[in-house]
């Protein structure tokens, strides 16, 4: 269950499912301010990504992060690389928005951000690391149940992530233990795959006929947003409701993991092996683009063709970021312990020295 041996090749199909997740995320949040208001479409298209891209994403985090993870003496040295991308990421969005708007907000121990997911991630690790010894399935429903409850504690929101951290955990603890060679095994049965492309067809359908009811879902998808926010009897039954759009996300990712090509796709397979690069950097770059030209040009003249433009405009700007320059932008973040080998060294043992 637990495979720690390190891969000798990567596998086309996460790579595949990584670059369509990260132009979910582009697209997502290329949907903000005006633009979504721009008809039922926008809504509904932003509703599907927010059932499944993040849960997806964190689970398929998980399924890699086994070595760090379950791995002793616990390798720390990642977890400050996520610390430290956070800082910068949220740095590099202060001064953009402060340059271009005058004015702009940096705050420290709250995060609404897209940095929060980089954040989760380190604390993801940590998590996991300390529940290493525990029974796998009994910890997972135990993190369900706590995902669950945790949305009736009013205070807990923003504040570090908090909210975030517990509710997708479950995702990232159940791709710790599973072996990815067996997600392959299942996703890629024929059947599994007609029963997916059903099934996504019906549930997004049922979506948009039933927008004005089902887009309060969103709330429960983004995991951030405390059940008395809900109001009336939703706050009293907002367990329930959290424990559909869990099975939810959970069903749409499977669905959508198994409609991934296995192939390698020149181009695409490639740009997906650079999500984190693409992620750190995008929300700056549509913030520069956004608020110059992009949005007034395109939500005027071209309402009807908006969703299109968006999609093609969060591809070319994920392929666009995929480029090896910007991947050292995040090289002192992603290798801090490199630039301090010499000083950490002085202070470790033979045996975890850092090698050049």
């Amino acid at each position: 269950m637990r495979n720690l041996s390190k891969p000798t090749e990567r596998v086309a199909k996460w790579d595949n499912a990584k670059f369509f997740l990260i132009v979910c995320v582009l697209l997502g949040h290329s949907m903000t301010g005006g633009l979504i208001n721009n008809g039922d479409a926008m809504l509904w298209a932003q509703l599907c990504i927010n059932s499944f891209h993040m849960p997806l994403f964190i689970f398929i985090g998980g399924l890699f992060a086994k070595k760090t993870v379950f791995t002793t003496p616990f390798k720390y040295e990642k977890v400050i690389a996520y610390l430290l991308l956070n800082l910068f990421m949220k740095g590099l969005i202060y001064f953009v928005v402060l340059a271009l708007k005058g004015t702009s907000s940096f705050e420290l121990l709250s995060d609404n951000s897209v940095s929060w997911y980089i954040f989760a991630t380190a604390f993801h690790i940590m998590i996991a690391h300390l529940l290493r010894n525990c029974k796998p399935w009994r910890t997972l429903l135990a993190s369900i149940i706590v995902a669950i409850l945790i949305g009736y504690v009013n205070e807990i929101g923003n504040i570090l992530v908090m909210s975030r951290i517990i509710v997708f955990f479950p995702f990232f603890y159940l791709g710790c233990i599973l072996n990815a060679e067996d997600v392959l095994k299942w996703v890629n049965k024929p059947w599994v795959r007609i029963c997916s492309a059903v099934f996504l067809v019906t549930l997004f359908t049922f979506f948009f006929l039933t927008l004005d009811a089902s887009y309060a879902l969103r709330y429960l998808f983004t995991g951030n947003h405390p059940y008395y926010e809900f109001g009336g009897i939703n706050h009293y039954i907002g367990g329930f409701l959290r424990l559909l759009a869990m099975s939810i996300s959970a069903l749409v990712s499977f669905a959508v993991l198994s409609l991934i090509p296995n192939k390698r796709i020149p181009v695409i397979t490639w740009s997906g092996s650079r999500t984190l690069t693409v992620y750190a950097l995008h929300r700056p770059v549509q913030y520069i683009i956004g608020l110059t030209f992009f949005y007034k040009m395109f939500q005027d003249t071209l309402p009807v063709f908006l969703l299109p433009v968006l999609c093609v405009y969060a591809v070319v700007l994920t392929l666009m970021l995929s480029l090896k320059p910007f991947e050292y932008v995040l090289w002192p973040c992603m290798h801090w312990d490199k630039m301090l080998a010499p000083v950490m060294n002085w202070f470790r043992k033979d045996e975890y020295k850092i090698k050049k």
